[in-house]
């Protein structure tokens, strides 16, 4: 129920933002529908074309390698060249990575196509967010930004909705449909924003670089000397591999119980449902456990559990239920987890903590992905989430002495 106040406390304000949060807003729901809609059948897809589960595997670790690597110098590079100029070049790039798929047939052009999404997705980040709140500020709007910022999860979750049930339709028909029209958004929001953005803000400094190796050696020394911080940060890398195994295999055990593609669209829908539900569970957790550390534990506990028992379910109905509260108790482990971990970090290196923290879990994702693909193919999907569940076994002694020493 305070969900639905919320929303409709946020909806009442919608007449009252100016054109330039409008425009902000009608960019989020074409960049998230555009890119969300092949969510559904991704992975399926691929397998389709000819590719083998260690290929898929590959291609997976590719993107999360290439986002980990340039995620910064892009970053850097949006702010120096301008915030308008990064989004369109990255909103094209993820356009032609779409349609490069629709129409490849083997792995290299697959993998192609992966690295062209991979630096969109590096060079746009937060890139549209950060460009309408400096607009914002430049037109005096700075009031008007937070209600703006709820309203844009409303539009997100409205949109990932939509694709959901865009690509239970399309993959009905033929799957490369939901690539082509999620390229053809993405290039269509491309043309908007160049007609509707300003370049508002272009940063001066071109010695950004230099400093950020010295608060990569400053940050380095901070996790060094605070063990808690470490051992946390440790534990959540090795609970990584189990949500690498749920994005590479959920669509793989659906489609092989179901037959019927439509389902994967429908489960799509029902894992997004969680994930909007997931706010309101971690809140309800929280008030109950009274404890963030034991919160966080807790669900590294139950996702195990869901693991194991994923990796035995050869029934459909409980397969997607077991999908749904895997997604529910690992959404709230991400929130828990994010919370104590900065409560850990002093304000000062924030920022920086966050982003090394952000850039190793790609890493290991990444890794984690390339050693899944090569389990499945020779050991089956559903071994993937038994093996990686002892990863996640291992992740509980850390996060237990973490806690014993916050």
């Amino acid at each position: 129920m305070s969900i639905i106040r919320e929303s409709i406390s946020i909806f009442r304000n919608v007449r009252k933002i100016g054109g330039v949060s409008r425009v902000y807003l009608a960019l989020t729901f074409l960049t998230m529908f555009g890119k969300s809609i092949i969510e559904a059948n991704y992975v399926v897809f691929l397998l389709s074309r000819g590719l083998s589960y260690g290929d898929v595997g590959l291609i997976l670790s590719v993107y999360f390698l290439t986002w980990a690597v340039l995620s910064f110098p892009l970053g850097v590079a949006a702010d120096r060249y301008g915030r308008k100029l990064a989004f369109v070049t990255s909103v094209l790039l993820h356009g032609t990575g779409l349609l490069l798929y629709a129409f490849s047939v083997n792995f290299f052009q697959f993998l192609v196509a992966e690295i062209l999404i991979a630096v969109a997705s590096a060079l746009g980040g937060n890139v549209l967010l950060s460009w309408y709140i400096d607009e914002a500020r430049v037109r005096g709007l700075q009031d008007e930004v937070k209600h703006v910022m709820g309203l844009a999860k409303i539009v997100s979750a409205i949109a990932l909705l939509l694709a959901g049930v865009s690509a239970t339709v399309l993959v009905a028909f033929c799957q490369v449909l939901t690539f082509l029209v999620g390229g053809i958004t993405l290039y269509l929001t491309a043309v908007l924003a160049c007609e509707l953005l300003r370049e508002s803000y272009r940063s001066a400094s071109r010695s950004v670089c230099y400093h950020y190796l010295s608060i990569v050696k400053d940050t380095a020394r901070l996790l060094i000397r605070n063990t808690p911080l470490l051992l946390l940060m440790l534990g959540s890398l090795l609970v990584t591999p189990l949500q690498a195994a749920f994005l590479y295999s959920w669509q793989i055990l659906v489609s092989s119980l179901s037959g019927y593609m439509p389902i994967l669209g429908m489960t799509y829908i029902l894992l997004t449902l969680v994930m909007m539900f997931s706010g309101t569970f971690y809140l309800l957790l929280v008030k109950i456990v009274k404890d963030i550390t034991k919160v966080t534990v807790l669900c590294t506990a139950v996702i195990i559990t869901i693991s194991v028992l994923l990796s035995l379910c050869n029934t459909l109905a409980v397969l997607i239920v077991l999908l749904m509260l895997f997604k529910l108790w690992s959404s709230t482990y991400g929130t828990a987890y994010i919370f104590w971990f900065n409560e850990l970090v002093n304000t000062s290196v924030r920022t920086a903590v966050n982003s090394l923290r952000n850039t190793l879990n790609y890493i290991v994702m990444a890794i984690s992905l390339y050693f899944i693909g090569v389990v499945a193919e020779h050991a089956g999907i559903s071994t993937t989430f038994l093996i990686t569940s002892i990863s996640g076994v291992a992740a509980l002694p850390l996060l237990l002495l973490a806690r014993k020493r916050n």
